[in-house]
């Protein structure tokens, strides 16, 4: 017999017989599959609690909403277990007020496979308190945090509505007298917005209607006064001479369109009545319409005279 090389040897383990390899192999993940799949395993999922109340009684804490259960079961019917919704349901209808105990043990779990077993619940029990209803109006007031743009500040807050009524347990309600917005940032606004918010409502309260709340919120330039000195003063009549080259001028106004005015850019003008007399006068701020004194500047009507040193200033005619 001629003796077959390794090679050939190696060959034969692989390609010999190659379709009944495959078939048993198959057949060996499949039992694997099979022998996993019925084995037991233990799994944990959250059931969402529902509470069904008496009329007219309320919680007076923000319940348990969630509870955690361990199973154990085959690992196909756990490997699921996660995908449901589970839920429980605690019947407090027929109780009273009070401190009331809610147990889960014996409680039925909505959404649990049959076939899964209950090993543990955490928590297994928990302690609730009844009390009777109540409901009354209350104002709202604004949470402002932060600070408006340089130059700007927040003049007012407006809520819409102003006040709300909440419903919630009566030990509650009748210590309440307003309830807080949530956090009104302002950081860097330089103009007037309208905001929606919502309420940072005290746990277990709720409003008995619901609807849109909204803030209001109006933001001014911050108003300061400037002083400039060796301001020029010219009469616009140019048959007429101030006595005076310069004088001080305090002009207030926003703080922003303040400090952004150049000095040479402001005047004091002298304004005279075409028929006035020609002889020597003072003129002050507020002599109009005969005569006057107007503050020429590029600036807009918010920079307003504060004051003027000299309050008045003489002029005379020119010669002819």
């Amino acid at each position: 017999m001629k003796e077959r090389s390794f090679a050939a040897v190696v060959r034969g383990w692989f390609l010999d017989h190659l379709g009944w390899k495959v078939f048993t192999g198959v057949l060996a993940v499949l039992a694997w599959a099979w022998i996993q799949g019925g084995r037991v395993v233990p799994s944990s999922a959250w059931v969402n609690v529902e509470y069904v109340l008496p009329e007219g009684l309320v919680l007076t804490q923000k319940p348990t909403y969630r509870i955690r259960v361990t199973v154990s079961g085959t690992q196909n019917l756990t490997r699921d277990l996660r995908r449901g919704d589970l839920s429980v349901s605690v019947d407090l209808a027929d109780l009273g007020p009070g401190v009331q105990t809610v147990d889960f043990v014996d409680a039925s779990i909505t959404g649990l496979d049959p076939g899964l077993s209950i090993v543990a619940l955490k928590p297994n029990s928990l302690q609730v308190e009844l009390e009777p209803q109540a409901e009354r109006p209350v104002r709202l007031q604004a949470s402002v945090v932060g600070e408006a743009a340089d130059g700007f500040r927040l003049a007012k807050v407006t809520l819409e509505p102003e006040e709300v009524t909440v419903v919630g347990p009566t030990s509650v309600v009748e210590k309440l007298d307003k309830v807080m917005t949530r956090a009104l940032v302002i950081d860097g606004l330089s103009q007037d917005t309208e905001r929606e918010i919502s309420l940072d409502l005290p746990s277990p309260l709720r409003l008995k209607e619901s609807g849109t709340i909204r803030a209001n919120l109006r933001i001014q330039a911050v108003n300061s006064t400037r002083t400039f000195t060796d301001v020029p003063v010219v009469c616009r009549d140019p048959g007429w001479r101030p006595v005076q080259d310069n004088v001080s001028v305090v002009l207030e106004g926003p703080v922003l369109e303040l400090s952004a005015l150049e000095v040479d850019a402001l005047t004091v003008m002298v304004v005279l009545p075409g028929d006035l007399e020609r002889a020597a006068l003072s003129v002050g701020v507020a002599q109009a319409p005969e005569a006057r004194l107007e503050i020429v500047h590029p600036g807009g009507d918010t920079l307003q005279l504060a004051t003027l040193e000299p309050a008045k200033i003489d002029v005379e005619p020119i010669a002819q």
